[in-house]
């Protein structure tokens, strides 16, 4: 498989990325929850460039009781949405699992959910995602071992959109590995991810080494038969995300 057949490439919408240019090869952007990143001015012009039929918006489960997510779905211009559980969890926020249920019993909207293949868990809570209604899922970065065993293993009979980091430099590495659930020096002593540390460890190799990464990632993830799409999460790095973009297509 090759990007171009991919049936998903989506972006990750952030000001870096509204200011880089619409790509024509991305098939969504993906507007994410994050009230400290993505302001009422970046929420306006993501709905004024990105066309409805690309707009995959995020909802936080968190957030909402039953009736305050009925009537944000009900006032979402898009046929697309991507839920996640969020981090700002109260007594009487959703679960993901319920969430998504009342989405699709209420709404025609696709609804996507997030997985951490990387978690001790992970399994268990995907599968109750799918179970839930949960029509695709965007995975968080393949960094250790586990998610790579995981990804072929896991029963996943819904569409799979395989999560890829534009890392930029080591320091940027770790800010990743700190956003996954659990004990971040659990994962130093991983193989996998001692490898992809190394690209950002050697002098001569880092100037080159985020596209030198991503492009490897980048082949892994294409090899597998279960990923139907890539997520491109560049944060500021949107010069690797157009070296890949333009060396696919």
């Amino acid at each position: 498989m090759n990007l171009k057949k991919m049936a998903y490439r989506t972006i990750e919408f952030s000001r870096k990325v509204a200011f880089n240019g619409m790509r024509k090869e991305a098939t969504h952007y993906i507007l994410p929850d994050l009230p400290s990143a993505i302001t009422p001015q970046l929420r306006e012009l993501f709905y004024k460039t990105v066309p409805t039929n690309q707009r995959i918006i995020t909802i936080a489960a968190c957030r909402h009781t039953p009736s305050t997510l009925k009537k944000e779905i009900d006032q979402l211009d898009t046929n697309r949405i991507l839920l996640v559980g969020g981090n700002e969890k109260q007594d009487a926020s959703l679960s993901s699992e319920h969430a998504l249920t009342i989405i699709r019993e209420h709404s025609n909207l696709i609804p996507w959910c997030v997985w951490d293949p990387n978690s001790v868990d992970s399994q268990n809570r995907l599968l109750d995602k799918q179970q839930a209604g949960a029509m695709g899922v965007v995975t968080q970065p393949l960094f250790t071992t586990r998610a790579w065993n995981n990804i072929q293993t896991v029963d996943i009979n819904i569409e799979c959109i395989a999560g890829i980091p534009l890392i930029s430099s080591r320091k940027n590495f770790m800010f990743w590995l700190d956003l996954l659930e659990g004990d971040t020096e659990s994962f130093i002593s991983d193989p996998v991810l001692c490898h992809s540390l190394d690209y950002f460890h050697e002098p001569m190799t880092q100037q080159n080494a985020p596209l030198l990464y991503a492009n490897s990632y980048l082949e892994q993830l294409l090899s597998l038969e279960v990923v139907q799409g890539v997520h491109f999460m560049p944060m500021n790095n949107t010069k690797v995300l157009n070296n890949i973009l333009t060396d696919n297509f």
